[in-house]
């Protein structure tokens, strides 16, 4: 039906130029000639007006859609509508529209289980780009203010609270970004900080909560 849709738009652009288009010349175009070859002569003359035509068709498609896009997200509509939905879980994972407040998050922190040689390692940072596969999956992720700590180091009950810079666990990565391909990643555990006012003038982090 979209398809159909611009088609007809085309059709009304070329007539609202002043182009008519000849539904014989068409047919012609199609099947060839009556005498069964093709009309390299009425081929010709066509050209200018199908590039013409093929080119606002491609420009009204691109532009009506990048508009959908903005306005659904812009006004959730891809919450309400499942067909106006990017398909791409990824997506809203790490942009957090899964939270009714998604557009108060700032802050997303990653913390990924990434196999090695050594044995699987765990990497902290906070979400600064990904890229993803032709196939959709995981390409890449780009992550700053990294820790790292192995896996095997169980949480025990005393590093509960412990923030990662005192704790003997965790590493800090040297650096401005830390990239993870996606092929070494085991899973991935997300958390949205987002800023709220208290009493102070100063903002201060918390983390999202799930609605």
């Amino acid at each position: 039906m979209p398809a159909v849709l611009l088609q007809l738009t085309g059709l009304i652009f070329i007539e609202i130029i002043g182009q008519k288009i000849s539904m014989d010349d068409l047919y012609h175009l199609l099947i060839g000639s009556e005498k069964g070859g093709i009309d390299f002569e009425l081929l010709k003359s066509s050209i200018p007006k199908f590039i013409l035509y093929q080119t606002f068709l491609i420009l009204f498609s691109v532009l009506l859609g990048y508009s959908i896009r903005i306005t659904a997200l812009r006004f959730n509509l891809d919450k309400k509508f499942g067909f106006l939905k990017i398909n791409n879980d990824w997506y809203y994972l790490f942009s957090g529209r899964l939270l009714n407040n998604s557009q108060a998050i700032e802050l997303v922190q990653t913390d990924v289980l990434v196999s090695s040689n050594e044995g699987d390692v765990i990497y902290c940072g906070i979400l600064d780009r990904y890229y993803l596969s032709p196939d959709g999956s995981i390409d890449r992720i780009y992550l700053s203010n990294v820790y790292r700590r192995k896996f095997s180091d169980d949480l025990r009950k005393e590093h509960i609270k412990t923030k990662k810079e005192s704790d003997e666990r965790y590493y800090n990565m040297p650096g401005d970004f830390f990239v993870i391909f996606g092929r070494a990643i085991l899973n991935v555990n997300i958390t949205y900080y987002m800023l709220s006012e208290n009493e102070s003038p100063v903002m201060k982090i918390q983390p999202a909560s799930m609605v």
